[in-house]
């Protein structure tokens, strides 16, 4: 996976602080799948585990977003698969996938509030599995030919090419303001991280 989940789930694989020594330290790694569980609250529930099973399957994950020059989703996938089986594995990639597309929501529902067109309930729950599809589909570093030197401008174009896959798909179920709404909060989102970027 999973560029947008790895955000949410573990630091930067280019944090200098971030060391394979560091994340092989048993205090370092117990407190990282401690901080993981607190964002994956209902895991175990999801992918019908054990809490020392979810332990274990975290403890891999740390495992391998710790080593270099390695697809991270591939290997997370292969590991996970030869210890939990291929079954464990898939739900477990479609629930980080459902995770990023919770978020992304989450973190648009606040404009449409604003401009007064709030989103129902079943009209989130559809911009969610739209935006877990889009990252899926669209993953900016799985994509990049060379994942482990992929630039934020590739990843930016990447990003851009998702938000308009969105505005697209969303027309089927949100209203023309909606989408406009959404539109310019994509808009405004872009320009802010080409601003930081300096692009």
């Amino acid at each position: 996976m999973n560029a947008q989940a790895s955000e949410i789930h573990h630091p930067p694989v280019k944090d200098p602080n971030w060391t394979d020594r560091t994340m092989t330290e048993p205090r370092i790694v117990t407190e990282r799948i401690a901080h993981m569980k607190s964002k994956m609250p209902d895991l175990g529930v999801k992918l019908g585990l054990d809490d020392v099973a979810v332990d274990r399957l975290l403890a891999i994950e740390l495992d391998v977003i710790s080593r270099p020059n390695v697809d991270p989703k591939t290997s997370l996938n292969e590991k996970i698969s030869s210890e939990f089986g291929s079954d464990i594995a898939q739900k477990y990639e479609d629930y980080q996938y459902a995770q990023v597309g919770s978020s992304a929501t989450s973190a648009v529902l606040s404009a449409f509030t604003d401009a007064d067109v709030p989103l129902s309930k079943a009209q989130s729950e559809q911009l969610a599995t739209l935006y877990a599809t889009a990252f899926r589909d669209w993953n900016p570093v799985a994509r990049a030919p060379d994942p482990q030197n992929i630039s934020m401008k590739d990843v930016l174009e990447q990003m851009n090419q998702i938000d308009r896959y969105i505005i697209s798909s969303a027309n089927s179920f949100l209203t023309e303001q909606q989408v406009s709404v959404l539109q310019q909060t994509q808009d405004r989102a872009l320009k802010s991280k080409q601003a930081v970027l300096g692009l």
